[in-house]
């Protein structure tokens, strides 16, 4: 007796990774899950965006970079295409910036390669359900960097200044 779930009820994901063992590792390993279905894998965000037009997935999981394109190329030409897959980012790069620009591109879930295997299920579960989905690393890493970039500032506007430049500060308000 099969466990899978009809076909219309499932998580229908495409895998983009330039990496041929991540592809078919996460294949492989989602393969064994009753409530999703790999549809394809692609190695390039061209690829990918060819396949995405012809078997219509859900979701799609990307690399951040493949082969000198961008998540942020997919998303472009998913929705420029009229495709609303969700977009799943998995990758190595804890960057905030590139954390905005993906999000701010339409991806809907940003995770990293070394988070757990529950994670990247409970994330695929989450988008496909229409929400946004943040790991814990990643948050955890914004958060840090948003600290950091506060206190600098805060460390300029209270860095002490000598009586000098305090007295050519009230001359020129006075001027």
């Amino acid at each position: 007796m099969s466990t899978a779930l009809p076909r219309d009820s499932r998580i229908r994901v495409l895998l983009v990774d330039e990496q041929d063992i991540v592809r078919n590792g996460l294949r492989a390993a989602l393969g064994t899950e009753p409530s999703i279905e790999v549809v394809a894998v692609a190695s390039t965000i061209e690829n990918a965006l060819a396949l995405a037009m012809r078997l219509k997935p859900g979701l799609i999981v990307t690399e951040l970079q493949a082969s000198g394109q961008s998540a942020v190329d997919l998303l472009k030409g998913l929705r420029q295409a009229g495709n609303n897959a969700r977009v799943l980012v998995l990758t190595s790069e804890a960057s905030e910036v590139q954390m905005r620009l993906a999000m701010s591109a339409g991806a809907s879930a940003y995770l990293m390669k070394e988070d757990g295997y529950s994670e990247l299920l409970e994330a695929l579960r989450v988008v496909h359900a229409g929400r946004r989905f943040f790991s814990d690393s990643v948050e955890s890493t914004i958060l840090d960097q948003y600290a950091e970039r506060v206190a600098a500032r805060f460390a300029v506007v209270a860095a002490p200044i000598t009586p000098r430049e305090h007295q050519e500060e009230i001359g020129s308000e006075q001027a």
